[in-house]
């Protein structure tokens, strides 16, 4: 499979070369136009992801995991130093915003319910049965701001009018300085950028996440085919002729691609700022990748302070 595998290497060259044209190309174009993206209004450089999953409580508070997405998530992320913390959000069939990542909850018996199906107090009470507290936006956003942590709130779904109650929370607790709204639904952001438009209070910035993350499980897939050279073709593809174009249609303040679109082709940040947009990238958890983001001034999400320190 050698072959395949320097038909992969030359490919991925060839993008690479083509990459450093365009950044070259666009970044002459920014500069005469000022379209160059300035400094990212992300405070630090490491979010904690759902406030860091995974993490093992102290004996001392009686062991296990902390669940994601809780105020006990949230509060070890300040423990450990950190001072961005990211969050999902969605609306309840009740109007309400709860923090919470997935759309369906599993019942006891097997049964499944949507979010958007029950009320904030029938998913609590799901919660507590689960052995954790789900906590609402409003709640999180309070906690944020006695203890000066920047939020990255996340809409789920495709609702857009979690916008509208991120929004009115947001100015209810006058934290326009310390939000960002991240939300991979392109009508989430239209909702959230028209909102913001019309708003006679504060701003903050709005940023449309994406992912590659299909053509990379191909890509692990396919390892020993000899379709694995296609890979990379397609995902250069992908990011150019859709994800970009779609983005400059959006207008965000930032791009928020997955890591694996950036990691192997440094080019991208720069050509994506060449193009007017700030960048924010997601899920890393490996200490030597989060260096690299670090030294190219690109905040991210984590599932693990510790491992980035």
């Amino acid at each position: 499979m050698w072959v395949v595998k320097s038909v992969e290497v030359f490919v991925v060259y060839v993008i690479g070369v083509v990459e450093n044209v365009l950044h070259m190309l666009l970044f002459a174009l920014g500069k005469r136009r000022k379209l160059l993206a300035g400094s990212s209004t992300i405070p630090d450089l490491v979010v904690g992801h759902r406030g860091c999953r995974y993490i093992k409580r102290s004996a001392e508070r009686g062991g296990g995991e902390i669940a994601e997405n809780t105020i006990e998530a949230f509060e070890f992320v300040y423990q450990e130093g950190g001072k961005v913390i990211e969050l999902d959000t969605q609306v309840c069939k009740d109007g309400q915003a709860v923090v919470f990542h997935d759309e369906e909850v599993v019942m006891r018996g097997g049964a499944r319910r949507h979010v958007g199906d029950m009320t904030l107090a029938e998913l609590q009470a799901w919660g507590r049965v689960e052995g954790y507290d789900i906590p609402t936006l409003r709640e999180v956003l309070e906690f944020a701001q006695k203890k000066d942590l920047f939020v990255l709130v996340e809409g789920k779904g495709s609702n857009s009018h979690i916008a509208d109650l991120t929004l009115e929370i947001v100015h209810d607790l006058d934290m326009y300085d310390s939000v960002m709204f991240i939300a991979f639904s392109y009508l989430c952001v239209l909702r959230m950028r028209h909102l913001l438009a019309q708003h006679p209070g504060g701003h903050f910035d709005v940023c449309f996440l994406f992912k590659l993350r299909p053509l990379c499980t191909y890509r692990k897939r396919l390892r020993q085919s000899w379709l694995t050279p296609l890979v990379p073709l397609a995902e250069f593809f992908l990011f150019y002729f859709f994800w970009l174009p779609f983005a400059l249609c959006l207008r965000p303040d930032l791009l928020g691609p997955e890591q694996a679109a950036l990691a192997y082709y440094p080019h991208r940040i720069a050509i994506v700022q060449s193009l007017g947009f700030n960048v924010y990238t997601w899920t890393v958890n490996d200490a030597k990748m989060g260096k690299f983001f670090e030294q190219n001034n690109i905040p991210y999400g984590t599932d693990d302070l510790r491992i980035m320190q």
